[in-house]
């Protein structure tokens, strides 16, 4: 959603390092998958398990909150001191 909010505001090339730092979002996605995993064998009690949801919790809070909080403001930022005139569109 953030980057299809930058490609309608800044046109042609403006979402793509939107785009890029959104990915960084797909590491908390290892972590959930190897916790079905780790379900899946019956380790749901071990310190494996409580070290994975950790993790999760981490790289959830910093990737998904932290980042795409400063990437909205850093588009609301641009977006406020841009002259739409000089961006190209598609």
């Amino acid at each position: 959603m953030t980057g299809l909010i930058a490609a309608i505001l800044f046109g042609k090339g403006g979402p793509l390092h939107v785009a890029n730092a959104l990915l960084l979002n797909e590491v908390s996605t290892l972590f959930v998958n190897k916790r079905v995993m780790i379900l899946n064998y019956e380790m749901g009690s071990s310190r494996y398990y409580t070290v994975n949801a950790i993790l999760f919790v981490l790289t959830f809070f910093i990737f998904r909150m932290c980042l795409n909080s400063w990437l909205i403001y850093e588009i609301v930022r641009i977006y406020i001191k841009t002259d739409f005139q000089e961006i190209s569109t598609f």
